[in-house]
């Protein structure tokens, strides 16, 4: 639990921080009653002030909320100014989506508790007088802080509904430095607790949502990364829930957007269970539609459904789609020794000159052994060796590789001996 200064420093606004001042100094002289009617009066008083806050922004549910305030206090309502403070967290929760489930419970519990400390001599006749332990008057003021106080007047359906705006633009940050950047200023810093599992919660979905433009379902899985490294623990409540909740009635088509998605995020191959795994597992069996093999250009998911894809690389290569398909700018090392299988294979000048293709555009990652593994291969097999098109591609591996140092400029001498015309 929190040190009292801690608690109090994580309060936003002035006016809160004033009256869990009150609270923290009704606490150190032991007067734990009065501790938690200021605590609440800290709680009620923040909720207020977000309303009035979403209400100049043009929140509608907070401007009715702010007129029916304001209309009590005008006609000095105590009977409505009473209802309303009856009914606040309830509309916090579900009409401002200012709380959680969870946040509601705990500052439920501590309205409650208010009331008995208030009239302390409301509760049942072998209790004797309310007298809360300072265990408790901890727990009640951690969880105002925490679930509200430190939190800030955003407005989660909104934001959400600007999340999915921003996803789909041009503009969405590219670069995963940016995108955490985003998500911390826009949504997460000045955002509550419950926009941070909506906003998780949206994520997951539209990470494996059929009907989204794939670059768009691509956009939902790095900010699920992102998301991860961001709140950790949140991600892992809430994306563990969602992935046992929902993994038994996935089709075979929402499967393939969790192998091209979700599953490059940490954590979620090892969260399904045997069913869909097996399922999984039978579909890299057969043919994979086009949208699937082109994913072979970034990088891997985990193991073992890196070598599950990776099986299907000639597919795409077959099918002559090598030249458009723009290899990543993080290309995956796990590629090249199965693209060294397949031209270890190859039949054709054109097969040979399209596999080498695409070992070069992953030049940057081959190691020195698997270049001299590929130049062995073509060097000893005339569909490459004697192509023009197989020298070409040659040529441009050459070229990507030897500006990496000496030790890959050398290795092209085997080549340059193993190819020059023999004198007679």
């Amino acid at each position: 639990m929190y040190a009292l200064e801690d608690l109090r420093n994580k309060v936003r606004t002035p006016r809160s921080r004033k009256y869990v001042d009150e609270a923290v100094r009704a606490y150190n002289a032991a007067a734990y009653r009065s501790a938690i009617m200021a605590t609440w009066i800290a709680v009620a008083a923040d909720l207020i002030d977000k309303i009035r806050t979403l209400a100049v922004a043009g929140e509608s549910a907070a401007k009715a909320l702010q007129n029916t305030l304001e209309t009590a206090i005008q006609r000095n309502d105590i009977a409505g100014l009473q209802r309303f403070e009856r009914e606040l967290l309830d509309v916090a929760k579900d009409r401002l989506h200012l709380l959680g489930e969870r946040e509601h419970t705990e500052l439920e519990r501590l309205y409650r508790d208010r009331h008995l400390c208030a009239h302390p001599a409301f509760s049942n006749e072998d209790d004797g007088l309310f007298s809360p332990t300072p265990e408790l008057v901890r727990a009640h003021m951690t969880a105002a802080v925490d679930g509200l106080l430190s939190q800030g007047p955003v407005v989660g359906r909104k934001a959400i509904e600007r999340f999915k705006r921003e996803i789909t633009a041009d503009s969405f940050p590219s670069r995963d430095e940016a995108l955490r950047e985003y998500l911390l200023s826009s949504y997460l810093q000045p955002g509550t607790q419950p926009l941070r599992a909506n906003l998780i919660k949206v994520v997951f979905k539209m990470a494996i949502q059929v009907e989204l433009d794939p670059p768009v379902r691509w956009r939902a899985v790095r900010t699920a990364q992102a998301l991860q490294v961001l709140v950790p623990r949140e991600w892992e409540e809430h994306a563990h829930d969602l992935i046992d909740r929902l993994q038994d009635d996935w089709g075979d088509d929402v499967l393939l957007c969790v192998v091209t998605g979700l599953c490059h995020v940490p954590g979620v191959w090892e969260e399904l269970r045997p069913g869909p795994r097996n399922k999984l597992e039978q579909l890299f069996c057969g043919e994979l539609p086009l949208e699937v093999i082109v994913h072979l250009a970034d990088p891997l998911p985990p193991a073992p459904l890196d070598k599950l894809m990776a099986r299907h690389l000639d597919d795409l290569i077959a099918k002559g789609f090598v030249a458009e398909i723009a290899i990543s700018g993080d290309p995956d090392p796990r590629l090249v020794a199965p693209l060294i299988e397949i031209l270890r294979k190859v039949t054709s000048y054109q097969h040979g000159a399209d596999v080498l293709e695409w070992i070069a555009a992953l030049a940057q990652v081959i190691t020195p052994d698997q270049l001299r593994e590929i130049i062995q291969i073509s060097m000893d097999n005339s569909q490459i060796r004697d192509a023009f098109i197989g020298r070409r591609a040659l040529r441009t591996l050459r070229s990507a590789t030897e500006e990496r140092g000496q030790v890959f400029a050398d290795a092209w001498q085997v080549w340059e001996a193993g190819t020059q015309p023999t004198e007679t």
